[in-house]
């Protein structure tokens, strides 16, 4: 347990500190136009990354956002490739144990926000698309998320702007067709999917002014940012959550669920923390990456 909580940490530095992956096996950099906006593929089922302009109020330097939040085909790809495991809700790290996800399979390969990784595969995802760049692969932390969340808005609330609009994102309250939706509803062919899938497809909702999507709504996003339960209960002494979970720790996540009634109360700055818990996270996380030189 502490040994990935200890990965966490390290993934705020710099995959290169923890990978051996920055080496002079690296891919080249795979960059034709390298102005602000322009894309970036490492491979064909891979997230694509969007330039950013250059990050002069952080410390590192951001040069690539991926535009999406990961999908289950990029995640798809490493395990196809034999990198990585599927993760598996219903236990620990132990790879396939009593795994409801497997028998489904082939319904998972769509563009849906995957939200069920634990740190052990969010470390093998990072591994294995590090291989496929000289960029550093990171999680964001969480004063870094904010930065691309607001696009160059200093101050602004949401990513559009300061007015409440939950048509310019998956949120509570947003006109999503019953089509769009999972896992629930009837998507496909009136068949039911899967209880796993959750939210709605990545890119259905306009993107901010720097070409990222989904900042808020369809799920929250992992950082890199990790806190001890006993400075979470320190700072919440009045949550029964707080005191119940003191000896665990949370990592940070960021933008609203699809679910949430009150995402309009804070938005980009608000905190929320899961806890790291026998190699799972409590709750559904997205994961947003960024590339960093």
């Amino acid at each position: 347990m502490r040994f990935l909580v200890f990965i966490f940490r390290l993934l705020a530095i710099g995959p290169c500190v923890i990978f051996a992956s920055c080496s002079a096996e690296a891919i080249s950099e795979q960059r034709d136009n390298d102005s602000v906006g322009s894309e970036l593929l490492l491979c064909k089922e891979c997230p694509i990354f969007v330039r950013v302009p250059d990050a002069l109020n952080t410390p590192r330097p951001i040069r690539y956002v991926s535009k999406y939040e990961l999908t289950w085909n990029n995640y798809l790809a490493a395990y196809d490739d034999g990198a990585c495991s599927i993760p598996n809700p219903n236990s620990g790290p132990v790879p396939f144990k009593n795994n409801d996800i497997l028998p489904h399979l082939d319904k998972f390969r769509i563009d849906w926000p995957v939200g069920q990784l634990g740190p052990a595969e969010v470390k093998c995802y990072v591994q294995w698309l590090q291989q496929k760049t000289d960029f550093q692969v990171t999680l964001p932390t969480g004063d870094e998320w904010e930065w691309f969340a607001r696009a160059g808005k200093k101050g602004a609330k949401f990513p559009w702007g300061n007015e409440v609009d939950p048509a310019k994102e998956a949120l509570k309250g947003s006109s999503i067709s019953r089509e769009l939706e999972l896992p629930l509803s009837y998507a496909q062919g009136g068949k039911y999917i899967h209880k796993y899938l959750t939210g709605v497809k990545v890119g259905m909702f306009p993107p901010n002014r720097w070409g990222i999507y989904d900042v808020m709504g369809n799920a929250r996003e992992l950082t890199a940012d990790l806190i001890s339960g006993k400075e979470h209960y320190k700072a919440q002494p009045d949550s029964d959550y707080a005191r119940r979970t003191q000896n665990r720790d949370k990592v940070l996540v960021k933008g609203s669920n699809r679910y949430d009634p009150s995402w309009h109360k804070k938005g980009i700055s608000d905190k929320r923390y899961v806890t790291i818990w026998d190699g799972r996270f409590t709750a559904r996380v997205a994961l947003r990456l960024i590339l960093i030189k």
